[in-house]
């Protein structure tokens, strides 16, 4: 096969066309600017702490690394303090999730010219960063007691699972409010706060003025604050429309409102300066607020709209303290069972490193059967020497190391539990210096490839191979693009990816695989596509472990259905590998495309 294989390349490189693109020009994730009229994915712009990505049918949440796609039906989860930024490419939408959160995405799509997006958060906060929007475009946050639509603007929703309550904070536009049943509608204005709680009317619980934000995740905020130039700018062309279009049904005093609305920004930077080690001059410039007057809100709003706020500050404070009664409470009925399981726990992470160190032993001893005598001293040395560096230690080791100890400090480092070579996957050989395959002169390029395999009656396979890649990466992203008018894939994607996880598991341990297919505009200055389809293919590594070198592999087969006689540009245009800690590895990688006429 793969003789058949280096003549199908040796034949195509005639007109094939290289294209050695970096991740980092292509922006943030797999989808490249010039997909943006129709591309319907999201990328993970930046990520602080632990944040999990589950994907859409996968059995197992994945750590999430910056550029990592996001695509309809997949679920992220954070953990305590951590939050993570997300971009959605083709609209320039930004959410920012929170610590402790779960959003499920459950619209990303493009129907008839028209974007839809619907973000579902089950526990937690996001921050909603939303550019105007126009025709038929949707963008929307759900929760379980309520819907949030807008046509452009800068929001928090914070969800509280345990006691139901939705707490919403608009800091620039308007956001539309419906209830679970659509029976309740109402809108919620810059500088309002509302207060939705389980089980009650949520248009009866808007209050004005977030003078309480402590559900808000600091990291939320900050985010914020950091958009402080467009929110103010959007404010100020809100406040020149009061003439025209008049003020929220609940504004007594315009000109108090306004300068309400004009110190929600300062509001939020002073709870930063008081609850965080942050240089809040960083990211927002000023530290007094435009109007200092006392008892504002008194002045700008209606009595009846106090009333509201007060009864949902009551109402806020009642579900507080339940809170707190519950979490006591579970302690108490729970503590015997949380300490088995973190007795458990420990048990099971000794057992683990036990493990790993016994079969990282086991690989060294097979590796050092068929080593002379002299050979095998040479390798303790080296082992010896490892153990100083690792340790700071210049001094020789008490022990030296030999096959059957229990501890082999310098040997596999990163290594898979179980790998016959040491080093691999994921570290060095023994005894050979710190470059890899690839990284030492003359060695060859990684090099990923668009190869056609087979053609026979207007059908087309097409292989993506994988040459010289050293150890190291845990998952690769892969964006491939080929012309509408001239190719299509042949079947149905679910049915395509169930097909092809063996071959992908040669290289990519109990790997899973997930795809997502898209049409749109291309623009390019080779001008090789008026139109583009997009293949966006995510594979991870279910085990812990780094995967091996491959020297020559067929990761994937592609097939198409030749729909023109004439040829079809297939590229592939964006590639990233990562580790099992989610970092980007930095291969340098030649990226080469083919022809749909080469066979």
């Amino acid at each position: 096969m793969m003789n058949s294989l280096r003549i199908a390349m040796s034949r195509a490189m005639l007109v094939m066309m290289v294209f050695a693109l970096a991740w980092a020009l292509i922006g943030p994730g797999l989808t490249s600017p010039a997909l943006a009229a129709s591309s319907r994915a999201a990328s993970v712009v930046d990520v602080t702490g632990t944040a999990y990505l589950k994907k859409a049918g996968g059995t197992k949440p994945y750590r999430i690394y910056k550029k990592m796609t996001v695509n309809q039906n997949d679920t992220i989860i954070t953990e305590k303090n951590a939050s993570l930024v997300l971009s959605i490419v083709d609209r320039e939408d930004e959410v920012t999730i929170g610590e402790n959160s779960e959003v499920y995405v459950a619209d990303l799509l493009e129907k008839s010219g028209a974007a839809k997006t619907t973000l579902n958060i089950t526990s937690g906060s996001l921050y909603s960063n939303v550019t105007s929007k126009s025709g038929s475009d949707t963008y929307r946050i759900e929760t379980p007691n309520a819907t949030m639509g807008v046509r452009g603007t800068h929001f928090v929703v914070v969800f509280d699972r345990l006691t139901g309550q939705v707490q919403m904070l608009v800091s620039a536009g308007v956001v539309e409010v419906r209830d679970s049943d659509n029976l309740d509608v109402y809108d919620v204005y810059p500088g309002y706060q509302s207060s939705i709680f389980d089980g009650q009317d949520g248009g009866s619980n808007i209050v004005v003025a977030p003078e309480n934000m402590d559900d808000i995740p600091l990291a939320i905020l900050a985010r914020l604050l950091a958009n402080h130039e467009e929110i103010t700018r959007e404010i100020e062309q809100y406040i020149d429309l009061f003439d025209e279009q008049g003020t929220p049904p609940d504004v007594a005093n315009p000109d108090a409102y306004a300068a309400i609305i004009r110190n929600l920004l300062y509001d939020i930077a002073r709870r930063i300066i008081e609850e965080a080690d942050l240089d809040i001059k960083l990211i927002f410039p000023l530290e007094q607020p435009p109007d200092p007057k006392e008892n504002l809100h008194e002045e700008a709003y209606t009595q009846e709209a106090l009333e509201r706020r007060e009864q949902a500050r009551q109402r806020q404070e009642q579900l507080a303290e339940q809170k707190e009664r519950q979490r006591q409470e579970y302690l108490q009925n729970n503590q015997d069972a949380l300490e088995r399981l973190q007795q458990k726990k420990e048990e099971q992470e000794k057992a683990n490193r036990e493990a790993e160190e016994l079969n990282r032993t086991k690989a060294v001893e097979r590796y050092m059967e068929n080593m002379t005598e002299e050979e095998q001293a040479q390798f303790r040395q080296r082992v010896e020497e490892a153990q100083r560096s690792l340790t700071g230690d210049d001094q020789e080791p008490s022990e030296s190391y030999a096959p059957g100890d229990a501890t082999d400090p310098g040997t596999n480092p990163g290594g898979q539990p179980g790998s016959d070579q040491p080093g691999q996957p994921g570290g060095e050989q023994p005894g050979e210096d710190d470059e890899g395959p690839g990284d030492e002169p003359g060695d060859p390029k990684p090099t990923l490839r668009l190869v056609p395999d087979s053609r026979t009656q207007g059908k087309l396979a097409v292989d993506l191979v994988m040459e010289h890649f050293p150890a190291g990466y845990h998952g690769a992203q892969f964006s491939i693009l080929f012309d509408p008018d001239r190719l299509t894939m042949t079947g149905d994607l679910d049915s395509w990816l169930a097909n092809i996880h063996s071959a992908v598991r040669q290289v990519f341990a109990n790997a899973e695989v997930h795809a997502a297919i898209q049409t749109g505009t291309y623009s390019d200055p080779d001008g090789l596509f008026s139109e583009a389809t997009e293949l966006l293919i995510t594979i991870l590594s279910l085990g812990d472990g780094s995967n091996g070198p491959v020297d020559e592999a067929i990761l994937l087969s592609i097939p198409f259905s030749l729909v023109s006689t004439d040829p079809g540009r297939i590229l592939l245009r964006g590639v990233m590998f990562v580790d099992k800690q989610g970092n980007e590895v930095p291969y340098e990688i030649e990226v080469i495309g083919v022809d749909s006429q080469d066979s």
